[in-house]
């Protein structure tokens, strides 16, 4: 039989994500046997939807 490989990837955009997302996840995928990375994105991060509700030409 051969194994399977997938590719999984967290991004951590918020502190709520880091303080409560990714210890749980660690658990789950602890108790599964999966190593998981994670990419933590520190500064500013304005969401698309965000930025393009408030850009100057959707103002009028």
């Amino acid at each position: 039989m051969s194994q399977s490989t997938i590719a999984l990837k967290v991004d951590v955009d918020t502190y709520i994500g880091t303080r409560d997302g990714v210890p749980r996840l660690l658990e789950i995928m602890e108790s599964a046997g999966i190593k998981l990375p994670f990419i933590f994105q520190w500064g500013l991060i304005i969401p698309a939807r965000r930025s393009a509700a408030s850009s100057p030409e959707r103002a009028s």
